[in-house]
């Protein structure tokens, strides 16, 4: 009776061999996880199953060593290259053995921590590259922005050094190649750069002159 439950438990994966340790009935779950069918399963070398490390320990079995008392942890190897383990109960059946293998509880949970650990500690890197990543990409824009004011700056100071490049019909100045501006409008926009400044008394005369309804702040 226990080897017909054994046979049909599908959370159990179950196989028995005979002497010479080749597979005489195997359940569908051992046989599904190998990748073939119960009946394909008989014949074959049960050592096979199993990883280069744990195959002879079956063997030594056959070969008369003696059985263990308790569960022991067996790793099996699938055709398609994975590799698990069970925690497995084995006995004689027969002149060979009867295996019965179960998921070790302890050794998944301790996968699934360090899985979760792991998951955790992906989660926190993912937020500083995040953060890395702004942060980047602020200081390249304020980088270019004062790039840019550099540049603004360094042309009007070659233009100031320089003669100022004056319309000769209706005064205006030149502001880069493709804009021209009031001499007002450029000192109100470049008063900073322009070192010799502007006197008070000129400065009103200037207001008046062009009609200006705010004062220009008349530089030092």
């Amino acid at each position: 009776m226990m080897r017909s439950i054994l046979l049909g438990l599908e959370s159990v994966e179950y196989f028995e061999t005979d002497w010479v340790g080749q597979v005489l009935v195997a359940n569908s779950a051992f046989a599904r996880r190998m990748g073939a069918t119960p009946g394909e399963m008989v014949g074959k070398p049960a050592v096979g199953f199993l990883t280069e490390g744990d195959g002879p320990r079956i063997q030594g079995w056959l070969d008369g060593e003696a059985l263990p008392d308790g569960p022991v942890l067996l790793n099996f190897a699938t055709p398609s290259g994975e590799v698990y383990s069970h925690r497995c109960f084995v006995t004689g059946c027969g002149g060979g053995l009867a295996l019965a293998g179960e998921v070790d509880v302890a050794n998944e949970r301790w996968h699934a921590g360090q899985l979760m650990q792991l998951n955790n500690e992906m989660a926190v890197i993912s937020r500083e590259r995040a953060r890395h990543s702004k942060e980047l990409s602020a200081a390249k824009q304020a980088l270019a922005d004062t790039l840019d004011a550099i540049r603004s700056t360094h042309w009007h100071l070659k233009r100031i050094q320089e003669h100022l490049p004056v319309c000769m019909e209706c005064g205006k100045i030149r502001v880069d190649s493709t804009r021209w501006a009031s001499l007002v409008d450029y000192l109100k926009d470049n008063e900073i750069l322009v070192t010799h400044g502007c006197c008070p008394d000129c400065m009103r005369d200037l207001e008046a002159r062009w009609g200006l309804d705010a004062p220009i702040a008349s530089a030092p």
